[in-house]
């Protein structure tokens, strides 16, 4: 009680010998402990003054060990939901210079709710133990969180930053929303470990926003989200993501999104003004396999395959035909068994086991080389002149077998005429005539899907 009454004196003293001054340790928790009013009426008055909260632990027991018989310290308990619950209340708190929260321990909840930061913010080795809220909290100048542990829901909605906000080494245990948050100076989110769903839906980025070096659990929303500067979103741990979603952001300025995502991130309904680089982005497309039938793989998220749509489309304007053709690829893969029927998903096996969607001319190659192969072996054990020796037998059988699915050059006829005299001495070979059509059928595929893959390969 002493000390609260001392309070004031010991302030006007020290204002008065050195000018502004500091407000910490117990008096800084003593005015705050007073309320709102009496904290905001010490503000306007100190406008200038740094306030330090260094080395306190924000909980009723402690602040009650601290301060015995302090009437105010059971203001921790008076909720405005009425519960047996104690909070550490900051809301619609006026700080005017700079503030700074030092090897700081919330163990309640704690509300930042509607308080004004007019300087800059320091979170230096903070902990909070439960949720904390910030939510239409301004900050006027830069503020930085650093070596910050939230172990909780975490609340920054409809925020207003007016400078720099800089996220440097924190950790977030539970969801975290930045909803229709308005940052007007750069944003620096540095080595962050994001462990629950992160939501960025309406934020407005004015300035700057770099994600250097941090880790994203499995849900990230920018949802309606506005980006008047450039941005470029390379995460660590890409491949963790189940759900990346932009739909409906404006980007007023390049967008370079990179990194190899174990979802397809979502970019339908987007509005972007210059160029969206996609060159380094690698998707990879969840499918779960259907029970009893080992081929039948479908998409689990049937969006999925509108989702690599509007990447394919994005990748045809920028002309970077090769990611076009991939994306192209794992839509078709999303479609199977779904949008497309039983037939149609098994041709689309057939074209991707074959050539992987046009994208491969390894793969038609050897497929052609197989059944000229197969083929060769099939013509000589139908052979019956036992007068030629194996090698000659296998020279002319492949002969024979290039011929049949090459009729266009001018040397097949006679390849093909002379390998049937010798093979079989003019003797009609059953069968061989139909296997022969089947045989130039597959092999005018291959062909056709090696000019394919030239021709996507070497594509202007």
């Amino acid at each position: 009680m002493e000390k609260e009454l001392e309070l004031r004196d010991y302030i006007n003293r020290l204002s008065e010998l050195y000018g502004e001054v500091a407000l910490k340790g117990d008096e800084a928790i003593l005015l705050w402990l007073k309320g709102k009013d009496a904290w905001n009426k010490w503000v306007e008055e100190n406008p200038e003054v740094e306030v330090f909260f260094t080395g306190v632990e924000f909980s009723y027991e402690a602040l009650k060990e601290r301060f015995p018989g302090n009437d105010n310290v059971e203001r921790l308990r008076e909720t405005p939901f009425r519960l047996n619950k104690e909070l550490v209340c900051f809301s619609e708190y006026n700080f005017g210079g700079n503030v700074y929260f030092c090897n700081v321990t919330f163990s309640s909840p704690v509300c930042f709710s509607d308080a004004a930061f007019n300087s800059h913010v320091y979170f230096s080795n903070v902990t909070f133990g439960t949720t904390a809220s910030f939510q239409n909290a301004t900050f006027g100048g830069s503020t930085l969180f650093q070596k910050v542990i939230f172990n909780d829901f975490t609340n920054f909605r409809e925020t207003i930053s007016c400078d720099n906000l800089n996220f440097n080494m924190v950790t977030f245990r539970d969801e975290v929303t930045f909803h229709n948050v308005t940052l007007n100076g750069c944003v620096f989110i540095n080595t962050v470990t994001f462990s629950g769903p992160v939501l960025f839906s309406g934020a407005v980025f004015s300035s700057k926003v770099d994600f250097i070096r941090s880790a994203f659990g499995d849900f990230v929303t920018f949802v309606g989200a506005v980006f008047q500067s450039e941005f470029m979103f390379d995460v660590k741990n890409a491949e963790r993501l189940t759900s990346l979603d932009f739909k409906g952001a404006v980007f007023e300025k390049r967008f370079l999104i990179s990194g190899s995502f174990g979802c397809i991130p979502d970019l339908r309904q987007i509005k972007t003004n210059l160029h969206v680089d996609l060159s380094k982005l690698r998707v990879h497309l969840v499918r779960t396999r259907e029970k009893y039938v080992a081929f039948q793989k479908k998409a689990v998220d049937l969006d999925d395959a509108e989702r690599l749509c509007r990447l394919k489309e994005i990748a045809d304007e920028n002309k970077n035909h090769k990611r076009a053709l991939a994306f192209h690829a794992d839509e078709q893969r999303a479609n199977r068994w779904g949008e497309l029927s039983s037939l149609q998903s098994v041709l689309d096996i057939f074209y991707s086991a074959t050539s992987n969607y046009g994208q491969s001319i390894l793969r038609p190659f050897v497929w052609l080389a197989f059944c000229i192969t197969l083929f060769a072996v099939y013509a000589v054990n139908k052979s019956n002149n036992d007068s030629l020796g194996a090698v000659d037998k296998y020279t002319l059988a492949t002969e024979l077998s290039i011929a049949t699915v090459t009729p266009f050059l001018s040397v097949s006829k006679s390849a093909r005429e002379d390998g049937m005299k010798l093979l079989y001495q003019d003797k009609r070979i059953r069968w061989f005539n139909l296997l022969s059509y089947l045989h130039s059928f597959f092999s005018f595929i291959f062909i056709f899907l090696i000019g394919l893959g030239l021709r996507n390969r070497f594509r202007i």
